[in-house]
């Protein structure tokens, strides 16, 4: 089996004509934690959303688990790009259940990934009375429903408080001593410093670095450097 659970070749998508990703090339190490970062408009959620078939790549090929990847691979990938979309009028687990029925998966999986995300206690609260760090935590339940090899988390940070994000951070290094795999999309670069093994850095949708983090790296240094130069693998 390969080392790595999803790689990319000259992945690369354009809208009317104007090039928002150019040739990324990811190689994502099995069980590991890989920080992909990049300002705003960087082409970091155009690159995810082609990797879970919400956009067609216009050139370039997407491997999973070493072969060409195949519609069917959808279903070990669990992902939270953007705002987790949630029935307000529901409760956590009644939300839950909602995609348990649709995916056909055992009611039982459903205290499982509550127990995960630490949202068992919330009892009758409905999804749109819950903070932003809840709704996140939700999300990411909804991701981990089907067991996935893959978990791909874009930005989820956004909009949380300090305890929120530490209580993220915390979730989510423990997800490779789980067989679990995370792409981590994040501008937060602290963030992602104390929890990824390996750093992506993309801009103007060219991948400009990939390799591991050292643990005494200035990842923000990095950043600003690669940023700044601008000159892509």
């Amino acid at each position: 089996m390969s080392d790595f659970i999803l790689e990319t070749s000259c992945l690369s998508k354009s809208f009317g004509g104007q090039a928002a990703v150019k040739d990324v090339s990811l190689k994502i190490r099995r069980n590991s934690v890989y920080g992909f970062l990049g300002p705003n408009g960087a082409g970091k959620s155009t690159t995810l959303k082609m990797i879970v078939g919400l956009l067609r790549p216009t050139s370039g090929r997407i491997f999973f688990n070493g072969e060409p990847f195949k519609r069917e691979d959808l279903s070990k990938i669990g992902s939270l790009i953007e705002s987790p979309a949630l029935y307000g009028n529901l409760t956590a687990e009644e939300n839950l259940m909602v995609h348990t029925k649709l995916l056909g998966i055992p009611k039982d999986k459903i205290q499982e990934v509550l127990e995960t995300v630490d949202l068992t206690d919330t009892g009758r609260k409905l999804a749109s009375q819950f903070s932003m760090g809840m709704k996140q935590r939700l999300g990411i339940a909804i991701a981990l429903l089907d067991d996935p090899e893959l978990l791909i988390l874009d930005e989820p940070a956004n909009g949380l408080d300090p305890v929120g994000i530490q209580e993220l951070r915390e979730l989510i290094s423990s997800f490779p001593q789980r067989g679990m795999t995370v792409i981590l999309s994040s501008h937060i670069l602290t963030e992602v410093a104390q929890v990824a093994d390996t750093i992506g850095i993309i801009n103007k949708g060219k991948l400009l670095y990939q390799g591991r983090a050292d643990p005494g790296c200035d990842l923000e240094k990095l950043f600003m450097d690669v940023i700044k130069g601008g000159d892509s693998l």
